[in-house]
């Protein structure tokens, strides 16, 4: 994928839980961070345009912006990375990056070498 263009894609995968492609079917369905969703029983079918902006420094750009990203290099389907930041209910006091995982938690995430460095990243469709 080249910078800028934009890649369509199929992401294929059986969700018993409904997390497997929770990143990807709440990113298309415009919620970033939907607060429920319906579990899914069968294999789901989802189809999304990755806008390709490869470098990190664009990633982080894109995640300060409100905006979720991902990397063509990660082993799972449906994770990305965005930015929270902190409100007065908050126990954090600056703002903070979060990866939605394999199983469709949010947990706490800082970069590995390789995702600093690689130059896969894509913004998800809001």
């Amino acid at each position: 994928m080249n910078e800028g263009e934009i890649k369509s894609g199929t992401i294929i995968g059986h969700a018993g839980l409904g997390a497997a492609i929770g990143g990807f079917a709440d990113a298309t369905m415009g919620k970033c961070m939907a607060q429920q969703r319906q579990q899914l029983d069968a294999t789901v079918r989802v189809t999304v345009e990755l806008k390709a902006i490869r470098s990190f420094a664009d990633a982080l750009m894109y995640a300060k912006d409100g905006q979720c990203v991902t990397r063509a290099g990660w082993n799972a389907a449906g994770q990305h990375v965005e930015a929270q930041y902190p409100d007065h209910n908050s126990k954090m006091g600056a703002p903070y990056l979060v990866l939605k995982n394999a199983q469709g938690l949010l947990v706490p995430w800082v970069p590995s070498q390789g995702d600093l460095f690689a130059n896969d990243w894509a913004v998800l469709p809001r």
